[in-house]
């Protein structure tokens, strides 16, 4: 299993035991290295839906710097986790989104590094409500009742998408289970197939970095935000090399590409 070396090299781990520290130093160090990005995504779109193997992964994000969104970095997260020994399983939130749950004795975390969210730590799914924040971007798991919770989003106080309702007791435990949803995201008017989005956090500068069309953000952990908008693809590809330190990004050929089925970045 070489890929697992070479997965650890790239979050710059070394194996140890399964435990609750070792999982926080990979979902910390996942969140910093692995972009959530759209790119691979929008340039798959007329070829069949897959989520890449661990070594596929590992491949394009040496050569072109990309990540993907939840279906990509999550399943293999949880691959990475199951190779490392860890008792996990997939999970189904909001029924369009898949994260994980890892178990130690009787306790139970969601852990989730394909959701631009600040979640550093593996949260601890209890009878109370839980937060992860980001300067003012937060993340909110509230229990609803026996084995259900309810997942929030907030950016400067007001929601931000859907509030996602997800159960522990689910019986999804592969990613074929996943199939229906995941097709669904390649739709033509899916979220993630109609706009141009890329996250990082950059925490050896205590900030993160998002581009949403041609909005570019940088967010402070210690307070404060700046956005500024971009006006060609040119300043694009700039702000993707120089900020996101991603210049092998195809960032071009996605907006290109969202273009010509109708959906231009800079109309807005």
């Amino acid at each position: 299993m070489r890929w697992k070396t070479t997965y650890l090299e790239t979050l710059r781990l070394k194996v140890e035991k399964p435990s609750l520290l070792f999982l926080e130093k990979i979902t910390t160090s996942h969140l910093n290295q692995f972009p959530f990005e759209n790119i691979s995504k929008l340039l798959k779109q007329d070829k069949e839906p897959n989520i890449p193997s661990p070594s596929e992964l590992l491949h394009n994000r040496l050569i072109y710097h990309t990540g993907g969104t939840c279906y990509t970095l999550n399943a293999n997260l949880f691959q990475l986790l199951k190779a490392l020994k860890f008792n996990c399983r997939l999970l189904q939130v909001g029924g369009v989104h898949l994260a994980i749950l890892v178990f130690f004795a009787d306790e139970m975390y969601y852990v989730d590094c394909g959701a631009t969210a600040p979640n550093f730590k593996p949260l601890l799914l209890e009878n109370k409500k839980i937060e992860r924040a980001f300067e003012q971007d937060q993340v909110f798991i509230t229990p609803t009742g026996d084995q259900s919770f309810e997942y929030k989003r907030y950016l400067n106080g007001a929601q931000s998408g859907s509030t996602w309702s997800f159960r522990t007791d689910q019986l999804n435990t592969t990613i074929e289970d996943f199939t229906e949803i995941m097709n669904d995201s390649f739709a033509e008017d899916a979220p993630f197939m109609t706009i141009l989005r890329c996250h990082l956090y950059q925490l050896d500068q205590k900030r993160s970095v998002s581009l949403v069309n041609d909005k570019f953000t940088i967010r402070f952990q210690e307070g404060g935000a700046e956005t500024v908008k971009l006006h060609s693809i040119e300043e694009v590809e700039k702000v993707i090399s120089q900020e996101f330190r991603l210049p092998n990004l195809p960032i071009r050929q996605a907006i290109e590409g969202l273009k010509k089925r109708g959906h231009d970045i800079f109309a807005h």
